[in-house]
């Protein structure tokens, strides 16, 4: 059990460092769990050290690969990405949004748009919600960042609707079905590959009665960041049987009046 703890604590340094420079900054999104998985490998390696043969190893070891199964489970989950989402004749896509820095989308919410772009076709008869509020340390809105790079590469802006509010996949679809006005109208969604599961999943749990999945590309570098992130998710959903949303981000469901001037 002494390798097991020392490759795994090793694995997870050398990974955490490969995405920091992938996305030049210490700081990402699920850094923690390398830092803190790391961290418990190289502490259990240096205690199995200490109580070396003794019954301590061999339940720290079978803990571990309990949890390494666990995970490995949640991400052949998210493996099985948008099979259940068949094509529906939608008339409205909705682009989730994702990080940005500053004013400038990330490589991932790149991917959506394209793929949504590809997916609008030059269609009059379709329009993209863009939908994805502001965080905490993003100058703009997901949505308006959306809505720049939609512009830069031609899509009309008759194409766009802009939903600003939301702060979560949970707002993402509760305030598009807002714009909308029906939670029954067909819609399709596009977001990452390792996202649509978890995503599908959510929009069902909103109300939405027919969905098409549209995945988009993930790197392949951060790709276990983020499937573990999603695969992370879904345990604690099953687990807890909660969708990833709190009270407080009431606040950023979209009123009616505010739904009409986006229409």
């Amino acid at each position: 059990m002494k390798l097991l703890f020392l490759i795994l604590g090793i694995f997870c340094l050398i990974y955490y460092f490969i995405m920091a420079v992938y996305v030049r900054r210490l700081r990402f999104a699920f850094a923690w769990f390398w830092i803190i998985l790391g961290g418990i490998s190289f502490g259990l390696f240096g205690l199995t050290r200490v109580f070396d043969g003794g019954s301590f190893e061999l339940i720290a070891g079978i803990i571990m690969i309990a949890l390494l199964l666990l995970l490995t489970g949640g991400l052949l989950v998210v493996l099985r990405g948008g099979k259940n989402y068949p094509e529906n004749g939608a008339k409205y896509i909705i682009v989730l949004g994702a990080k940005i820095y500053g004013t400038k989308v990330s490589r991932a919410l790149i991917y959506r748009l394209d793929t949504a772009i590809k997916a609008l076709n030059g269609r009059e008869d379709v329009k993209l919600i863009l939908s994805g509020g502001k965080g905490k340390d993003e100058d703009i809105s997901e949505a308006e960042a959306m809505k720049n790079y939609m512009l830069s590469k031609g899509v009309p802006e008759s194409a766009l609707i802009m939903e600003d509010r939301s702060t979560s996949t949970y707002t993402n679809f509760v305030n598009s079905a807002v714009i909308l006005g029906s939670k029954d109208i067909p819609v399709s969604f596009v977001s990452n590959s390792f996202h649509i599961y978890r995503a599908g999943k959510i929009a069902r749990e909103v109300g939405f009665t027919s969905l098409h999945a549209i995945p988009a590309k993930s790197s392949a570098i951060s790709w276990l960041n983020n499937a573990g992130r999603e695969a992370v998710g879904i345990i604690c959903h099953r687990a807890l049987n909660v969708i990833w949303y709190h009270g407080h981000e009431q606040k950023s469901v979209m009123t009616e009046e505010e739904a009409k001037s986006r229409r």
